[in-house]
C-alpha cells in the first residue's frame, strides 16, 4: 500500500487512490493523507486539482484516449483536453455522455428499428432486372432542361415510379402495428442515406406522390444536406411508410435490404448495366436496372412483391415525367 519516489521518499496510499490519481494525472505524494499513518486514501485525491498537485518541474501529461474515443470526439467535435483531466484514459462512452443527446437518439432509434425487423418480421426479398432505357432517356433530358432548378438523378426518378407503383400496389405502403397490417396513406417515401457524420439515417419525403421530379430532387437534397450537417428534424425521420435504399453506385446489382420496421416494405436500387436484348426480332443493346424488394412475408407474399415490381418497370418506362 505504499510507494517510494524518485527522491527515495516512501508514501502510504491505498490502490484505489492509486488508481484515480494515476488516471486523473494527481500527484499524491504532495497530499496531506487522512488515513492511518498518514496514508493517501481514495476521499484524499478525489478533490484533488491535477494541475495544482503537480511539481512545477514537470512536463504536463498528454491526453490519453482509445481510438473509438478519439473518432468520437472528432465527430461530435469535443475537445477531449478541455473535458477531461490529463492522464486519465477517455473512453469511447466518455465521449457519448458528453455528444449531442438528439443525435444520439436519431441514430440509435434507427438502429432499433432495424433490429426490430429482424425480431417481428419475416422478411424475404424478390429480385427483378428492370428495363430502364427510356427513363435514363427521360432523365438525360431533364437534367439538360433543369436549369436553375435542383438536378434530378436516377435515385430521383426511381423514387417517382416506386410512388407510382405504390399507388398501384398499396398493399405495399404500409406498416405493422402490434402484428396486425396498416394501409398508410399518403405514400411517405423514406430514403437510406449514408452519412459520412452521422452514420446511416432514413428520413422521408412526405405525399412523395404529389410532387413532381424537380420537388423531389430538390427535397432529397435537402433531406442529405440536413443528413450530413446534423440538421435532421424529428418530424424529417417519422411517419415514413415505404424505404427506397440505392446502392447503385457502386459495384452492386442485386443485394438483400434490409427492412426499416415497423414499414413493411423497401425497394433496393443496384446497377444499371447495358447488356444484350431481343427488341422487334433484333439483338440490340438495352439498359437494365437492377432492383431487390424486400417485404415483410407475415402481411405480404410474393404474388406482392410480383405485381409491385411490374408496375415500378412500367412506371420507368413512362413518356411524361410530371415536372
Amino acid at each position: 500500500m505504499g510507494e517510494k519516489k524518485g527522491t527515495g521518499t516512501f508514501k502510504l496510499i491505498s490502490p484505489k487512490a492509486k488508481s484515480y490519481a494515476a488516471q486523473n494525472g494527481i500527484d499524491y505524494y504532495t497530499i496531506n493523507g487522512t488515513g492511518r499513518s498518514g496514508a493517501v486514501l481514495f476521499r484524499d485525491v478525489v478533490g484533488a486539482s491535477p494541475i495544482a498537485s503537480r511539481p512545477a518541474n514537470t512536463e504536463p501529461q498528454k491526453q490519453k484516449a482509445s481510438q473509438l474515443a478519439m473518432r468520437a470526439a472528432g465527430y461530435y467535435g469535443i475537445s477531449l483536453e478541455s473535458q477531461f483531466n490529463p492522464g486519465y484514459r477517455v473512453l469511447k462512452d466518455d465521449v457519448l455522455r458528453l455528444a449531442p443527446q438528439n443525435e444520439l437518439n436519431q441514430r440509435s432509434a434507427f438502429g432499433k428499428r432495424l433490429l426490430a425487423a429482424n425480431l417481428h418480421m419475416v422478411p424475404f426479398t424478390s429480385h427483378g432486372r428492370l428495363n430502364a432505357g427510356k427513363m435514363l432517356e427521360a432523365l438525360e433530358e431533364i437534367r439538360a432542361n433543369a436549369a436553375g432548378k435542383a438536378r434530378p438523378t436516377l435515385t430521383d426518378m426511381c423514387l417517382l415510379a416506386a410512388a407510382r407503383a405504390l399507388e398501384a400496389v398499396p398493399r405495399l405502403n404500409s406498416i405493422d402495428k402490434d402484428g396486425e397490417m396498416v394501409l398508410i396513406v399518403p405514400i411517405n417515401m423514406a430514403i437510406a442515406i449514408q452519412s459520412k457524420k452521422n452514420g446511416l439515417l432514413a428520413p422521408a419525403i412526405k405525399d412523395i406522390a404529389q410532387m413532381g421530379i424537380s420537388q423531389i430532387a430538390y427535397e432529397r437534397t435537402r433531406l442529405m444536406a440536413a443528413a450530413e450537417s446534423k440538421r435532421l428534424s424529428n418530424d424529417d425521420l417519422e411517419n415514413a411508410s415505404f424505404t427506397l435504399s440505392n446502392m447503385g453506385a457502386g459495384p452492386v446489382e442485386y443485394f438483400t435490404p434490409v427492412l426499416n420496421f415497423p414499414l413493411n416494405a423497401i425497394l433496393g436500387i443496384g446497377g444499371v448495366k447495358v447488356e444484350p436484348a431481343v427488341v422487334n426480332g433484333e439483338i440490340k443493346p438495352a439498359s437494365f436496372l437492377y432492383a431487390s424488394l424486400t417485404l415483410n412475408h407475415i402481411h405480404l407474399n410474393g404474388q406482392d412483391a410480383s405485381e409491385f415490381l411490374a408496375a415500378f418497370e412500367q412506371a420507368l418506362q413512362i413518356d411524361d415525367w410530371p415536372q
